[in-house]
């Protein structure tokens, strides 16, 4: 044990300790206590909740949410719909992240949607949220020349990706052949 006087933390309070990190650790371990949209279970703060319950679209909504899952029949109906929609939704963005375009945002539309019923999908969402702040955190410390290294690499896969498609499955007739010029394979 450190003796009063010896600081463990000379440049300031503890992060792991402070009155913030302890609400945020509260909040993470309740997090996953309860069931699926059980009103204690809640990941936002009491003003993000009054802002929720005071609009009118959304009250309505949640209400009309909460009158299908008091009916057992059409609670098992709701999880199994709300299942194959968010799947469909996940399948079709991981078919989308190699390719041009909003992948990964589908990715975690497709788990958003799973997380409103499935407990297990509010965990991945969550690791998964904290991936890609950690990911857009630590390029946006990198020098400009690193992150236009980075740009041109995924440009780069992307333009490997595209040429593999289309020399398995051919250019598409509506390509005009200006726009393709003609590439190895295809």
């Amino acid at each position: 044990m450190l003796p009063q006087s010896v600081d463990p933390h000379p440049d300031g309070p503890c992060p792991h300790h402070s009155p913030r990190a302890s609400k945020r650790n509260t909040a993470q371990r309740s997090a996953y206590s309860g069931a699926v949209g059980d009103p204690a279970n809640t990941h936002s703060s009491e003003s993000t909740a009054i802002r929720r319950e005071s609009h009118p679209i959304l009250r309505r909504a949640l209400a009309w949410r909460e009158r299908i899952r008091s009916n057992p029949a059409t609670r098992l109906a709701w999880k199994v719909v709300t299942g194959l929609v968010g799947t469909t939704v996940l399948v079709a963005g991981l078919f989308m992240v190699p390719f041009p375009g909003p992948g990964w945002l589908v990715v975690i539309l497709g788990l958003a949607i799973l997380s409103t019923e499935f407990e297990w999908a509010q965990r991945l969402l969550h690791v998964v949220r904290g991936k890609v702040r950690a990911w857009t955190h630590w390029v946006g410390q990198r020098s400009i020349p690193v992150r236009v290294l980075i740009g041109l690499a995924t440009a780069a896969f992307v333009g490997a990706v595209l040429w593999g498609v289309f020399a398995v499955l051919g250019v598409p007739e509506w390509v005009p052949d200006q726009v393709v010029p003609p590439l190895p394979g295809l």
